[in-house]
């Protein structure tokens, strides 16, 4: 019922957002007024929750969809590791000994993460 109510200033945040007339900061701020919700802000939460539902439903009975998933984890798995190796290294510890050159060698992660460096 909310979002029947709701449904044509929903599509006018929709379009205020799309066209970047108003900021998603300030939509927020204008849904929760003195910390509570607005009706407004109910009725995107219900939206909100027909795609959280749908979605659980297409886990529960879609093994490609799963299987798809599982592909987008893996490769956020992977960024993640990136991200760690390129952040912390080896915790301070040397893994090789030093060999003459050896700095001007480039293994074949290293220009991925350089790439933040540059």
């Amino acid at each position: 019922m909310a979002i029947k109510q709701h449904w044509p200033d929903m599509l006018q945040v929709a379009g205020s957002l799309v066209t970047n007339q108003v900021r998603a900061y300030d939509l927020i701020r204008m849904m929760t007024a003195e910390g509570r919700t607005t009706s407004l802000g109910r009725a995107f939460a219900h939206y909100g929750r027909i795609f959280k539902s749908m979605h659980l439903l297409h886990v529960a009975h879609l093994e490609d969809y799963r299987r798809m998933m599982g592909a987008q984890l893996n490769v956020g798995e992977g960024r993640n590791g990136l991200a760690r190796a390129v952040y912390f290294g080896n915790l301070g510890q040397l893994r090789r000994s030093y060999e003459r050159g050896m700095e001007d060698q480039l293994g074949p992660s290293q220009p991925l993460a350089m790439g933040p460096v540059l």
